[in-house]
């Protein structure tokens, strides 16, 4: 079965290059555009194996993102990875995001990042 991976992330060649190479990798992604659309994800009852978030996105930020699927009994235990452009890594894990990757270079990352992250939690 592949991976769930909900992706938040405002810029659309950015999106289509990680969801190409998550689809390539066998993953199934479903991206948001903004944060408004990631947070109604968060509280759906959708199963997502892991997100991946991007920080700088309109209407409601990576940070307050993760933020709130802390709090949600059904993504307490999901693992988080934020993609940002920008120097977020302490926000991040401090609001509980489990890996922080810097846009462009770490998106090379990604398969890495991910893989290790899901035996950690297996």
């Amino acid at each position: 079965m592949p991976l769930a991976i909900l992706h938040v992330e405002d810029n659309l060649c950015i999106a289509l290059t990680i969801k190409d190479t998550l689809e390539f990798a066998g993953c199934r992604v479903t991206h948001c555009v903004d944060g408004l659309a990631g947070l109604r994800e968060l509280q759906s009852e959708t199963h997502y194996d892991l997100l991946l978030v991007d920080q700088d996105v309109p209407h409601i930020d990576g940070l307050q993102l993760i933020r709130h699927a802390r709090m949600l009994k059904h993504r307490q235990h999901t693992p988080i990875i934020m993609l940002s452009a920008h120097d977020y890594r302490e926000e991040a894990q401090r609001v509980g995001a489990d890996v922080f990757l810097r846009k462009p270079e770490g998106i090379q990352n990604l398969i890495p990042a991910i893989t290790s992250l899901l035996n950690q939690s297996a």
